[in-house]
């Protein structure tokens, strides 16, 4: 049941948050004053997320408890109800797909040539295990066929 807050209902999600907060925060063994200094994020805020009295938090303060914590965004946003966590596609392995998601959220945090040269070292993995294998391009047919049959 959702908790009160002068007057209005707050949803449970917000609560919710506020309690995984609460709990993070005790783990890594922070008052409310050491994770708004760590973090970036205000005093008050981090005192009034706890509480489920902000039921809209700025995407800069979960951006920034996000990466103290090390947990990804959108994780977070899932956390606080704003978000439907994405469902498994049917028939993908659960672990494939933890996986998969991993290596997205990698990729975004690499500079633009950190991401091509990922791209790079993931086509032998791709080519392995795709069913369509690719033709190998007409240059390198020629290079590698009979000297009689160019001629």
């Amino acid at each position: 049941m959702a908790k009160e807050q002068r007057g209005k209902r707050v949803p449970p999600e917000v609560a919710e948050f506020g309690k995984v907060l609460r709990q993070l925060r005790e783990h890594y063994g922070l008052s409310q004053h050491e994770l708004a200094r760590r973090s970036g994020v205000p005093y008050h805020t981090i005192h009034r997320l706890e509480a489920g009295q902000i039921p809209k938090p700025s995407f800069d303060d979960l951006a920034r408890l996000a990466r103290f914590f090390g947990i990804d965004l959108v994780a977070m946003g899932i956390l606080l109800g704003l978000w439907e966590p994405e469902e498994v596609p049917a028939g993908l392995d659960p672990e494939l797909h933890q996986h998969l998601e991993q290596l997205r959220n990698l990729a975004r945090k690499l500079s633009p040539e950190d991401q091509h040269t990922l791209a790079i070292q993931l086509r032998p993995l791709v080519s392995y295990w795709s069913p369509e294998k690719t033709a190998l391009p007409d240059w390198l047919l020629e290079l590698i066929s009979p000297r009689r049959e160019r001629q």
